[in-house]
């Protein structure tokens, strides 16, 4: 039996956490775009508050040497 679901969900994030690293590590849009880390597309998905997949989670992990809780924060419905 396919269940279908209806539901639409609204992604809540911020990404102000990963853009304060990235600053800090003096590592530009330019540098992660050209190294193919973050695709323009998905930079303005982050820049958005939207989701993004978990490979791109993954290569900024690697690249800022830390965890995803690092990088993004949930915000609650209620506060958005």
């Amino acid at each position: 039996m396919k269940v279908l679901c209806c539901y639409k969900w609204e992604v809540a994030l911020s990404f102000e956490k990963c853009f304060a690293l990235l600053k800090a590590s003096n590592i530009t849009t330019y540098q992660i775009q050209r190294e193919h880390i973050v695709a323009s597309e998905t930079w303005k998905k982050m820049q958005a508050g939207k989701d993004i997949n978990t490979v791109t989670i993954q290569r900024l992990c690697k690249l800022l040497r830390c965890q995803p809780g690092d990088l993004m924060e949930y915000i609650p419905e209620d506060d958005v």
